[in-house]
């Protein structure tokens, strides 16, 4: 069952971090991994819904999240939001909304480079969450499963929900 609190913890986080700085979103995911890929849908349909939102910028990273630390350095935002495929131990599908400061450091993540490390090669760290979704198969040439389906779809709806309200 989806964690309940997601929408409104990122919600108050956008108030509360970005102020006259953005937000940026970071998609991430291998296109060959199934349910990995599901961050890297997430931003790749986030960017259509809510083309040139002022305060929000909105990256597909794919498996290679090291090239978004020119983005970081250029926005300097207030505020960045990772989307994931995680392993967290909850029914596939399931949304989770967490403080990457709140991960085991420096072993989170199945990227090239941890992604707490990666941050931290910006000009300054700004407060950053991971959206995870819950995966049900990352297997090699295998299909998004329609549980994870379903939770990007939905995802993809509140977060631009979210980012109209917060922005205006």
């Amino acid at each position: 069952m989806p964690e309940i609190g997601w929408r409104d913890r990122l919600s108050e986080l956008l108030t509360r971090e970005t102020g006259e700085r953005g937000v940026v979103v970071i998609g991430l995911g291998h296109p060959l991994k199934g349910d990995d890929y599901v961050g890297s849908l997430i931003a790749q349909d986030l960017r259509r819904r809510i083309r040139n939102k002022s305060g929000v910028s909105v990256v597909d990273a794919e498996d290679s999240p090291e090239n978004v630390i020119g983005v970081l350095s250029e926005k300097r935002p207030g505020l960045v939001v990772l989307i994931d495929s995680i392993e967290a131990g909850l029914e596939p599908g399931s949304v989770t909304l967490v403080d990457l400061s709140d991960t085991t450091y420096p072993y989170f993540g199945s990227h090239s480079i941890p992604l707490k490390v990666l941050l931290q090669m910006g000009p300054e760290t700004p407060k950053t969450v991971l959206l995870g979704v819950q995966p049900a198969s990352c297997e090699v040439g295998g299909p998004l499963s329609r549980e994870v389906a379903n939770a990007e779809a939905d995802i993809v709806m509140e977060l631009g929900t979210i980012f109209e309200k917060a922005k205006g």
